[in-house]
């Protein structure tokens, strides 16, 4: 029995995928899924038991977090965990899952913020780039270097770029 409102997340494939693609994309699903749906379960046992694995986890220090969502993910009741609905891969094709909805959109919500970090990310990528290619002097600067007041006024720039890329990084 699910612990909430069940809901469907539907995932564009083109045929540029390969098997690999699939089996990254249900790791890194199903590593998410287990993540979140501790935090959204609503029947009191099932996020009370949940909840306990990853306490009694963190507090003997026995976590290899590389594979914890895939170990919490393998601690949800079968009614929980995500099924696929449907499957279709031809180019476009899609896979449409089936799980808790509470737990679908905050994957969905957190995945919308890395799409959007990225994007910034690179753009900022491309305008540091840019700033580079305009002074290359200062790509690989001698051992000895004067600073005049062009060189003083490109290294505030400089500054500018990395506070905005420390800032994009979090």
């Amino acid at each position: 029995m699910a612990s909430g409102p069940v809901g469907t997340i539907e995932i564009s494939v083109d045929g540029a995928w390969d098997i690999q693609d699939l089996f990254h994309l249900s790791e890194s699903l199903t590593e998410s899924y287990g993540y979140f749906l501790p935090l959204v379960a609503q029947e009191d046992d099932v996020r009370a038991q949940l909840h306990s694995i990853v306490q009694g986890q963190f507090w003997r220090g026995d976590i290899e977090t590389r594979r914890f969502g895939l170990f919490l993910y393998r601690q949800i009741p079968k009614g929980e965990g995500l099924r696929i609905k449907s499957f279709h891969y031809s180019s476009p094709g899609t896979l449409v899952l089936v799980g808790v909805l509470s737990a679908l959109l905050l994957a969905a919500r957190v995945a919308s913020k890395w799409v959007d970090s990225f994007e910034k990310l690179f753009d900022l990528y491309a305008k540091i780039d840019k700033y580079f290619q305009a002074r290359k002097r200062l790509v690989k600067p001698s051992r000895k270097t004067e600073i005049d007041d062009q060189t003083g006024l490109d290294l505030d720039e400089a500054r500018v770029l990395l506070f905005e890329l420390a800032d994009c990084l979090g």
